[in-house]
């Protein structure tokens, strides 16, 4: 029987911040070269911001191996490494399917739907599954099932947009006009966000709101 391992105890302090003025608070607090914390963890996005603050980690000859030399750039900055990755940040879009399942098998329900896709969008739509939607099907389930488009929908709002002014919603809203080809810079690094693909995407949020789609304080969800 082996000699029992030496355990230490190691007590932590936690500090705790609300998200506004967090990041301002860290920055200066680094800036001072305080030592209210020994380890922090980062954004990809704050990477550069903080970079000067900090001592560039070496994660060995393994490292590309394990994460992958994609996932190790995310936390890089002038070709050093200030971190090491833990989760990457994917969008999900969930739907009810039972709601999804009454539609497709109601031809009144179909025919009400290529009606307000119609009138709202434009264009004549049949609902699908949502594995086939294009951003267009996802818009127009939106409007059927919304009360002020439908009174006949058996839910009140058929989506949830989060608007408020916050980088994290822009991440999300970042998918509908990166799918119609935006891009938040060009090669030269120019910033592109006035574009077709950006306005078709701003225009659609604005559609789905001003038409009752979602709940009128997601301007501040």
């Amino acid at each position: 029987m082996g000699k029992p391992t030496l355990r230490t105890r190691t007590r932590l302090s936690l500090l705790f911040f609300s998200r506004d003025g967090f990041y301002d608070k860290l920055q200066a607090d680094m800036a001072a070269g305080s030592d209210a914390f020994d380890i922090n963890l980062l954004a990809t996005y704050a990477i550069g911001r903080y970079a000067p603050y900090m001592e560039p980690v070496d994660l060995g000859a393994d490292a590309e191996t394990t994460f992958g030399a994609s996932i190790l750039k995310t936390m890089q900055f002038d070709g050093k490494q200030y971190g090491v990755p833990t989760d990457l940040s994917l969008h999900f879009m969930y739907y009810r399917k039972d709601l999804m399942a009454d539609l497709m098998a109601d031809d009144a329900a179909k025919a009400k739907f290529a009606e307000i896709s119609e009138k709202e969008l434009g264009k004549k739509l049949e609902p699908k599954d949502p594995d086939e939607w294009t951003w267009d099907d996802w818009a127009a389930t939106a409007l059927y099932f919304s009360k002020d488009v439908n009174p006949d929908s058996p839910v009140r709002y058929g989506t949830v947009l989060q608007m408020k002014n916050l980088l994290f919603n822009m991440m999300v809203f970042q998918s509908l006009p990166r799918s119609y080809g935006g891009d938040w810079m060009d090669a030269s690094g120019n910033v592109t966000i006035d574009s077709d693909a950006y306005r078709t995407g701003l225009e659609l949020y604005k559609k789905l709101y001003d038409a009752g789609t979602t709940p009128r304080d997601s301007l501040s969800l």
